[in-house]
């Protein structure tokens, strides 16, 4: 079996919706990941497809609560490295003294 079996991205779109002339269609990238004994699917909104007459715009999404949340993840785990370095330091600075 290929990772493609389990691992799965894939932009979907909602129905178009007509406002004020224009067309507008909702993107979202979905992944799907698929075990023999489990299935997970997270959805995010990723832009908004916007036609009107001979134009066409692809407007993206920004998430704004997913990039403080990764920006937290990222300075969690560099302040559990900078703190294991310390408290390794700590420990071999004891063991001279000994």
């Amino acid at each position: 079996m290929s990772v493609a079996h389990f691992f799965n991205i894939e932009t979907l779109e909602a129905p178009r919706v007509e406002v004020h002339g224009l067309a507008v269609t909702p993107q979202a990238r979905r992944l799907t990941i698929r075990l023999p004994f489990f299935l997970l699917s997270c959805a995010r909104p990723a832009a908004v497809r916007v036609e009107g007459g001979e134009i066409a715009r692809r407007i993206p999404v920004i998430d704004w609560t997913r990039a403080a949340q990764g920006t937290l993840l990222g300075l969690t785990f560099v302040g559990c490295l900078l703190i294991g370095r310390a408290a390794h330091r700590n420990t071999l600075r004891g063991k001279r003294r000994e």
